[in-house]
C-alpha cells in the first residue's frame, strides 16, 4: 500500500510526493468547481455556449440512444467508483490520500463528455411566459442549486471534493475514521443535496424534451445511487446510521414537517382558552 510516514527529512523525496499530492489535490478541486458551475448553467440554460436545450440538433432517436448512453456513463462512473470495493481496488494504483481526488476527476471527465457531446432535442413540455412566474421558477432552480452547495458545507465540502486528504497527509495526519453526524440540514433530509439537484433540475420555465430527458433520467439515478450509497453507510456505520434512515426522511422533508406540525398542534392544545 501507500503508506506515509509521519516525519521526513527536508528534501526527503517524500516530501516531493506530499507537496505533488497537495497540487493534484487543488487542480482537481479548481477544475470541479469549475465543471459544477459550468453544470449549473449547463442544466438552467444561462450562460453557458452550450446548455441541456441548447447546441447542435440531431435525428431524435440517435439524440436519445446518444444523450442515455452519456447519462448512464456518468451514472455508472458515479456509482462504480463510490463503492468501498473499488476505492480499495484504486488505492492498489494511487496513493489513499488522493483516491477522492480521482473520483472527482474522473466525475469532471465524464460531465464534460457529456457536455462536449449532449443532443438538444426540439420542443417543449411547457413553456412559462408569464415574466414574474418564470424569473420566480429560475429563483428556485438557482435556489435549489444553493442548497446543494450550502449542505456541502455542512457535511465537509473540502473532504467531499478531495482537498482535505492530501493536506492532512502533509500534516502527516490520517483522516478521522467515518462517525455518524447529522448537521442541521441534514436533520430534515438524508439527503440535502440530491434534494438541491432535483429543485435545480425541475425548476425551469421551459421545460424542452432534452431537458426533461435529463431531469427524468438524472432523477432516476439519484434514486438508485442514494439507495447504493445508504447501504454503505449503515454497513460502516451502524444502529446509528439505520435509526437515523427510520427518523429522516430520504429527500422530501415529510417526516420533518409531521414532527413539526404535531409539536405545534400539542403547543396550541396546552395553551389556555
Amino acid at each position: 500500500m501507500h503508506d506515509l510516514p509521519t516525519t521526513t527529512r527536508p528534501g526527503h523525496p517524500m516530501i516531493w510526493r506530499r507537496a505533488g499530492m497537495m497540487a493534484y489535490g487543488f487542480l482537481v478541486y479548481g477544475l470541479s468547481v469549475a465543471v459544477l458551475a459550468y453544470t449549473i448553467g449547463f442544466v438552467l440554460d444561462l450562460v453557458v455556449p452550450r446548455s441541456v436545450s441548447r447546441g447542435p440538433v440531431r435525428p431524435v432517436t440517435n439524440a436519445i440512444l446518444g444523450n442515455l448512453a452519456l447519462l448512464s456513463l456518468f451514472g455508472l462512473q458515479h456509482s462504480v467508483m463510490a463503492r468501498p470495493a473499488f476505492k480499495r481496488f484504486l488505492c492498489r494504483f494511487v496513493p489513499p490520500p488522493v483516491e477522492r481526488s480521482t473520483y472527482c476527476l474522473a466525475t469532471c471527465a465524464a460531465l464534460i463528455g457529456l457536455f462536449l457531446f449532449w443532443s438538444p432535442i426540439e420542443g417543449s413540455l411547457w413553456t412559462v411566459t408569464t415574466p414574474w412566474l418564470a424569473l420566480a421558477l429560475q429563483v428556485l432552480a438557482l435556489s435549489g442549486f444553493g442548497l446543494l452547495l450550502v449542505a456541502s458545507f455542512q457535511l465537509n465540502h473540502f473532504e467531499l471534493f478531495g482537498l482535505l486528504q492530501p493536506w492532512r497527509a502533509i500534516k502527516g495526519r490520517e483522516l478521522s475514521p467515518p462517525e455518524f453526524k447529522m448537521p442541521a440540514l441534514y436533520a430534515h433530509v438524508r439527503h440535502p443535496i440530491y434534494l438541491g439537484m432535483l429543485i435545480g433540475m425541475w425548476s425551469t420555465p421551459n421545460m424542452t424534451y432534452g431537458h426533461l430527458l435529463f431531469a427524468g433520467v438524472a432523477s432516476a439515478y439519484i434514486v438508485v445511487g442514494s439507495t447504493l450509497e445508504e447501504m454503505d453507510l449503515a454497513s460502516s456505520l451502524g444502529a446509528p446510521y439505520v435509526g437515523y434512515q427510520r427518523r429522516v426522511s430520504r429527500l422530501v422533508p415529510v417526516r420533518s414537517l409531521l414532527r413539526r406540525f404535531s409539536v405545534d398542534a400539542s403547543a396550541s392544545e396546552k395553551q389556555p382558552q
